[in-house]
């Protein structure tokens, strides 16, 4: 019914553009937004922000000059589990040792590039070998506990493209289910029920399909 201003975002580092593509609040007081502000071959340059007095003011925590080596491959999401645990996600397959997957345990004063434990049946190097080319296309915040990523990739071996949906709880992340189609979106209730519209190529006439 009514909206307040917060203070402006935009000061203190260089950009081409902004480009908001992702705001989320882990409660009434605590919310980040993430913005594309630049772009490059194999590079997607991002500012991020969070706020701890619901929106009315904000604090950077992200941007090409303090982090550079974030600047790299093409951002999915950033999800913050707590006050101080938050993930940041990419998608580049092939194009970097291991997924683009980011961990904060300080409010996002810092990030640390950490492993995803491969799936089940999967050799221990899957996302860090030379078996696959995986990436990250989606993160969501479900609610103040829980975190959905995905990640897909291209197996070599088999030539076939597979996905794995992964759950994340209080800053841990558990071990991967294969989704039953390796393109598509996905949208939960709860940490139990949830959709996928998928299909089995990455084509926008290819038949979809809906699971539950």
């Amino acid at each position: 019914k009514t909206w307040k201003g917060s203070e402006l975002l935009l000061t203190g580092f260089k950009m081409e553009y902004f480009a908001p593509f992702q705001l989320g609040f882990l409660d009434a007081q605590h919310g980040w937004v993430i913005a594309h502000v630049k772009a490059e071959t194999s590079h997607d340059y991002i500012a991020a922000f969070t706020t701890a007095d619901g929106g009315a003011t904000w604090s950077r925590v992200i941007d090409s000059e303090k982090n550079p080596e974030l600047m790299s491959c093409q951002k999915t999401g950033l999800v913050f589990s707590t006050t101080v645990n938050g993930w940041l996600t990419g998608n580049c397959p092939a194009l970097m040792n291991g997924l683009f997957f980011y961990s904060t345990t300080d409010s996002g004063q810092t990030w640390q590039q950490v492993s995803l434990t491969p799936p089940n049946k999967q050799p221990a190097d899957f996302f860090t070998g030379n078996t696959a080319a995986c990436g990250v296309p989606e993160l969501v915040h479900l609610s103040a506990r829980t975190t959905l990523l995905t990640v897909r990739c291209d197996v070599h071996a088999t030539k076939q493209t597979v996905s794995w949906l992964y759950t994340g709880e209080l800053g841990v992340m558990h071990e991967g289910y294969q989704l039953p189609t390796p393109f598509g979106a996905i949208q939960f209730l709860n940490a139990n029920e949830g959709w996928m519209v998928g299909s089995w190529r990455n084509d926008p006439a290819a038949p979809g399909e809906i699971y539950h």
